[in-house]
């Protein structure tokens, strides 16, 4: 007999259909009665083995249905795991949005604030060159206040180049010196990368180069 459970039911219940078989025959030896008692009980044997067929049958019916369910059951939470991942992706790139969205929306508003304390009232037939020298003027007020007079601040700034650099000098730099350093330093970026910004900064350091002069000669109104 094979190992294969399948198979070792089927030889079962084909051996008990021989024996429903051969209860069905009558025997020689035995009244008629007797015969017709064992053909009835042969009847209700075969009948009680095809209700239990049918059972066994409906029963591996209901287990594969049963797995089949399982299987489904489990592409389902497959699908609702992969949704779940797919929720908190969305919620990250939600969030990095809004962080990207805030961020520029900051720089837009710092730089609308920047060109509204910047712009200066344009009259009319005024010149470019006019334009540009006002914002210069008040770049150097606005630097004014946070590094002081432009006097002072160089006068520093030279002492430590020539404490920190004596032999460098034939002479002590002067505060106009580091005015024109400045001035040749923005050359220079503008050389490298042309920016607005450079000419305005250029115009600012003559007008503290002009200021130092004037503080030098006590001109200074």
């Amino acid at each position: 007999m094979s190992d294969d459970p399948a198979s070792a039911d089927a030889f079962r219940w084909e051996l008990r259909r021989s024996l429903v078989e051969r209860l069905r025959m009558p025997w020689e030896g035995m009244g008629d009665m007797a015969n017709q008692q064992r053909a009835e009980a042969a009847i209700q044997i075969s009948t009680m083995m095809n209700e239990i067929e049918a059972w066994r049958k409906a029963m591996q019916k209901a287990e594969r249905d049963i797995a089949e369910l399982r299987d489904a059951l489990r592409v389902e939470e497959n699908a609702v795991n992969h949704l779940h991942t797919d929720r908190n992706n969305l919620r990250l790139e939600v969030e990095r949005f809004t962080r990207e969205w805030d961020e520029a929306r900051r720089e837009v508003c710092q730089s609308r604030a920047a060109c509204i304390r910047d712009k200066q009232p344009v009259q009319r037939g005024d010149p470019v060159r006019a334009q540009m020298l006002r914002r210069a003027a008040d770049v150097t007020v606005e630097r004014g206040k946070t590094y002081g007079p432009p006097a002072e601040h160089f006068e520093r700034t030279t002492r430590a180049l020539h404490a920190l650099m004596p032999d460098l000098f034939a002479r002590p730099p002067l505060p106009e010196d580091w005015a024109k350093c400045m001035m040749i330093d923005k050359l220079a970026r503008d050389a490298e990368v042309p920016k607005d910004d450079n000419c305005i900064d250029i115009a600012g350091y003559a007008a503290c180069l002009y200021e130092v002069r004037k503080c030098d000669s006590s001109e200074l109104v």
